[in-house]
């Protein structure tokens, strides 16, 4: 098995995120489908940890290639899989720019025996950001037509028959970057230094983003 390099590509920032693959390996099943899986990263680490993983997306993507049986194109109101095909279904980052949410859901769950596992942008803005004129970047972002706090996810699941059973928030912010740099600190030392001290547990954090995991009701 191809070891991963941990420190490369596991973190809270990147291309996989730690807090991701611990509720995956906590409440997935073996045969994982990975909706909106772009390159394919979380696919290709699965496969490499003995998960039986596939991927879709609305585009094929030229990395595919490497596991070109595990990868399909499609789009989450019509995934191209039979009923129940899998244990989990992953969606990160998917369900902001869906315009049709009880359908997306509802296909999901079409496919699924388990559970899904879904993470979205955190919209739960604290006063410091108004009183400092800041706003997280995706909302701006003008792909984004859904916005999410987490009683928002939360409702939206419960409302279309699913159960939560795990809920959390991710990916600090590194605010110490921006504080360092406004202290004329060039941009690479204050990333570095930034980054080193987020890592201090006493500091006081702020989450860009939402992760749950929930189970259909009746799904089996």
């Amino acid at each position: 098995m191809k070891k991963i390099n941990k420190q490369k590509e596991i973190g809270h920032w990147g291309d996989i995120i730690e807090d991701k693959i611990k509720l995956i390996k906590k409440f997935a099943g073996k045969r994982i489908l990975d909706v909106g899986c772009s390159k394919g990263d979380y696919v290709f680490y699965l496969i490499e940890h003995g998960y039986d993983a596939y991927g879709c997306d609305t585009a094929k993507d030229i990395r595919w290639r490497k596991k070109p049986k595990n990868f399909k194109v499609g789009n989450i109101y019509n995934l191209p899989y039979e009923k129940k095909s899998f244990d989990t279904v992953i969606a990160f980052e998917i369900f902001e720019h869906l315009d049709n949410l009880p359908l997306a859901l509802k296909e999901i769950s079409r496919v699924s025996t388990k559970n899904i596992i879904i993470s979205v942008p955190n919209c739960e803005l604290p006063q410091v950001f108004y009183n400092s004129g800041l706003t997280f970047y995706h909302h701006i972002d003008k792909t984004h037509i859904n916005h999410f706090t987490g009683n928002d996810i939360r409702e939206l699941l419960q409302t279309y028959g699913y159960t939560i059973n795990a809920f959390s928030y991710i990916s600090p912010i590194r605010s110490e970057v921006l504080f360092l740099y406004s202290w004329y600190i060039p941009l690479p030392i204050a990333s570095f230094i930034g980054k080193i001290l987020s890592k201090i547990s006493i500091n006081k954090k702020i989450y860009s983003d939402l992760l749950v995991v929930a189970s259909i009701k009746n799904n089996h």
